[in-house]
């Protein structure tokens, strides 16, 4: 139960990464909360903030998880927790990625090493309150 309880955001334009993430995380009692995009994940939200996102370095549209994440924090006034999945292995897209500031893990996401991450989150969020 390191992690249980977590209201975790997975922004990923593929349907298929969702409901794989939403049965991992769900299988570790994290609350997984779905969206496509920016304007998604606002809405799915309803008004309350994530402990974390994982968003796909990639989206539709020419958008990106950064965007996505910026404004997701830019609606709640608050720096929360963020990784970056990529697939992308051209060295300019890696750069951008990793100048983000955010965490970042390469597809395929081995659950071990999305769990470790949650884990340090879900410890600082408790340190923290």
């Amino acid at each position: 139960h390191d992690v249980a309880g977590l209201r975790v955001l997975v922004i990923d334009d593929e349907v298929a990464v969702r409901k794989g993430m939403r049965a991992l995380l769900q299988g570790w009692s994290c609350e997984a909360l779905l969206a496509d995009c920016a304007d998604d994940a606002l809405a799915v939200l309803n008004g309350d903030a994530p402990d974390v996102i994982i968003a796909d370095y990639r989206l539709r549209n020419g958008k990106t998880g950064v965007d996505a994440i910026e404004r997701v924090r830019a609606r709640f006034g608050a720096s929360i927790p963020a990784l970056i999945v990529t697939g992308d292995t051209a060295p300019a897209r890696l750069r951008e990625a990793q100048a983000s500031g955010h965490a970042l893990l390469h597809k395929p996401v081995l659950p071990g090493k999305l769990r470790a991450y949650l884990r340090r989150v879900h410890r600082k969020n408790v340190a923290e309150h």
